[in-house]
């Protein structure tokens, strides 16, 4: 146009013709820079409102891997695994959206569409759009086509948890944020591992504060770790021969108990020397920044570890360990506290009274029948044979509803005389001819804990559920007692899984309840031909005692879950009148003599806290004994060995079995009057870095482990 115009000009001799053309071309110019201002200023809009969407899509789709992710690993939290379809063939986002009533997948890898508003600052002017956020699972594990199960890895070195065993399941998620238009803003995808370890491979695992402090020398070979604070404290020597890893940001080299300076020598391998953790007096703390000399072998600020919860393993159909259980044995108790029988119950905790009336009466158990009457004072029961039975062999009386099972134990047999002598009176009149059995199953009362010392008493009598494991083994074998009939090499879950517990008016709350699991030296069946036990797990929400030897023959896979675990010696043979006299009053310690004894199990149960209380809000407090006084002593073990092999497993503080620990020593009149000290040889189990060898239903925890990540844009 400019040109025409300069054209037109030749015709035009007047000056102000020029001025035309050059206002009418500044115009045009100033035209074509507006317009493309314009053009420039719609397009930056644009690309800021589509950065500003972009960069809220991919928040928004990372919030949705997060979700998934962590829902997915809450799943295997316990034994559970996720389970579903995924959306469509193939699995893609776009299904969940364009047919989501028939094609958005199921269960927990279905399409999970959420709504959220999202603001853009346009030209100072808040927007609102409403966006989708759209997220979905897919199952990616490699399964061991023997077995059809996920394969099982060992963890790298320079990890978490190096050289640990484990099983891995993969899973694929995506997620994608879509604008009002339900087109894509941002896509993302993140393919991770969910890794169950299990805990049985530590030689200590706490899901709370963890003190070591040993008086004596001790030493620990395998992997020590806590999701709460690590104290590492002795008056002597403690060596670890493990990685030791804890959430927190620090370890700390010495007590937790305010004031209480550090001591002696603790030895961490790095891995080929014991190096020492130093500390001059007041207690020291290390982190990553100072433990480099250990090559990796000591490591703070590991990612929290998902444990089952407490609840978990509750005697109530619909929990983990209660339903996974081959047999359930129960001590039920009236309102008053007073036992009404031992039955053996179903999943849905109805009684299997066929099951129970074998376990009463069909066991073959060394028996007699009485020769004279007895009376509810007898002390002395006249007999017609004293074969089979030993001192320390609980028995019942009688049959029927009119079994007295309560606390009859054996003290004393003369064979010459026919007589078998009791622990306490009967407590029930029996006639002529009643018949005597070797108890599989019993109840008692006679046990004085001194830990227990509730109010003003000095400790309480503990109503046990008295459990003779080698004749529970032998009757389970020749009665079908187990469910669906299952045989004693049973490998469904590793092994055996036996639930024993009380229940009665305290069951759920500070009570004087226990398990009293005896003759358990041999985890095997004395009936010839019965099949091997691969494993045994024991598993109770009450407190568990062991007494004497066990699985100190033949070992096998074995465990203790319980809300405490506590320790009577190879010398007690239920003697309780070393707890009490027959006059009711109380004993020293040193009236409770322990002798050498073995046991060969993973514990996993409740612990104290010094203090009351997890982390500084406990540190005023007395100490709680300690890993040296995780299994509850109620001897004087001066002199003389417990051997263990094993591993410490603690998740919470107990919740119904609660005594405190208060030292060693004392006497009736002054002092703890609890125990004195084993010399202890522990140690882990190293037969359990072989997933093979772990106990039934070991417990596991999570652990997730990022492998890849990806980001792509529609448009």
């Amino acid at each position: 146009m400019l040109l025409v115009l300069l054209r037109l000009q030749k015709y035009r001799s007047q000056d102000g013709g020029y001025v035309m053309v050059v206002v009418i071309a500044m115009l045009l110019i100033l035209t074509s820079l507006l317009s493309a201002y314009m053009l420039m200023s719609k397009a930056e809009t644009a690309s800021t409102e589509a950065s500003n969407n972009s960069n809220t899509g991919f928040y928004a789709a990372e919030t949705g891997l997060n979700q998934r992710a962590k829902l997915t690993k809450e799943k295997f939290v316990g034994y559970n695994r996720p389970s579903g379809t995924s959306p469509g063939t193939p699995p893609d986002w776009k299904n969940c959206i364009d047919n989501i009533s028939t094609n958005n997948g199921s269960g927990d890898f279905a399409c999970s569409v959420q709504a959220f508003n999202s603001k853009t600052i346009v030209n100072g002017k808040t927007k609102d759009e409403q966006q989708k956020l759209v997220s979905y699972v897919k199952d990616v594990t490699i399964l061991d086509p023997a077995t059809g199960l996920p394969e099982s890895t060992t963890i790298l070195d320079g990890e978490p948890f190096a050289r640990l065993s484990a099983q891995e399941y993969r899973y694929d998620v995506v997620s994608a944020a879509l604008d009002a238009k339900d087109l894509p803003t941002a896509i993302q995808g993140m393919l991770f591992k969910s890794r169950l370890v299990p805990m049985f491979q530590f030689a200590a695992f706490y899901d709370k504060d963890l003190e070591i402090s040993p008086g004596a020398n001790m030493n620990l070979s395998g992997r020590v770790h806590t999701n709460g604070d690590l104290y590492l404290n002795t008056g002597a020597t403690l060596t670890i021969n493990g990685q030791v890893s804890t959430t927190k940001a620090s370890i700390y080299r010495g007590q937790k108990r305010a004031s209480a300076a550090c001591e002696g020598t603790v030895n961490i391998f790095d891995p080929g020397t014991a190096r020492a953790l130093a500390c001059s007096g007041s207690p020291t703390t290390y982190n990553n920044s100072n433990v480099t000399a250990w090559n990796g072998r000591i490591v703070a600020e590991v990612p929290t570890i998902s444990v089952p919860p407490p609840e978990s393993f509750d005697p109530t159909p619909g929990k983990l360990y209660w339903d996974k259980s081959d047999l359930r044995i129960v001590l039920q108790l009236d309102t008053s506290g007073n036992p009404t029988g031992v039955f053996l119950n179903n999943q849905d905790d109805t009684n299997n009274s066929s099951n129970t009336s074998k376990l009463w009466n069909s066991c073959t158990v060394p028996n007699t029948t009485l020769k004279t009457n007895a009376t509810s004072t007898s002390t002395v029961l006249s007999v017609n044979l004293t074969t089979g039975f030993a001192v320390g062999d609980a028995v019942t009386i009688g049959t029927g509803s009119g079994t007295d099972f309560d606390s009859n134990v054996i003290k004393a047999i003369d064979a010459t005389a026919k007589t078998i002598t009791l622990e306490k009176a009967l407590g029930t009149t029996q006639s002529t001819g009643a018949v005597v059995r070797r108890a599989v199953v019993s109840t008692s009362n006679t046990f004085y804990n001194y830990r227990e010392n509730r109010g003003s008493a000095d400790g309480t009598f503990i109503r046990m559920l008295e459990v003779d494991l080698q004749s529970l083994i032998d009757c389970a074998h020749q009665q079908s007692l187990m469910d669906g009939g299952k045989a004693l090499n049973d490998e469904s879950e590793g092994g055996l899984v036996w639930y024993m517990t009380v229940k009665g008016p305290k069951s759920a709350t500070i009570n004087e309840y226990g398990v009293r699991v005896r003759k358990g030296s041999q985890i095997a069946s004395t009936i010839a031909g019965a099949p091997a036990i691969k494993g045994l797990t024991i598993i109770s929400d009450q407190a568990v005692y062991v007494l004497g030897n066990y699985n100190s023959t033949a070992k096998k896979p074995a465990a203790f879950l319980a809300d405490t675990v506590n320790i009577l010696s190879e010398a007690w043979t239920i003697q309780d009148s070393r707890s009490r006299t027959a006059s009711g009053s109380s004993t020293n310690v040193d009236d409770r003599v322990a002798s050498n004894t073995t046991i060969n199990a993973a514990f996993l149960s409740g612990t104290d806290s010094t203090g009351g209380a997890e982390g500084a809000a406990g540190a005023g407090g007395a100490y709680n004994g300690g890993l040296e006084n995780y299994p509850r002593f109620h001897e004087s073990w001066s002199g003389k060995t417990l051997t263990y092999r094993g591993s410490f497993v603690s998740l919470n503080t107990p919740r119904y079995v609660n005594g405190a620990w208060c030292g060693t020593g004392g006497n009736a009149s002054s002092g703890c009057n609890i125990y004195n000290a084993p010399t202890r040889n522990w140690d882990y189990d190293t037969d359990f870095n072989n997933a093979a060898n772990l106990p039934p239903l070991t417990p596991r925890f999570v652990y997730l482990r990022q492998e890849n990540f990806t980001r792509s844009f529609d448009r």
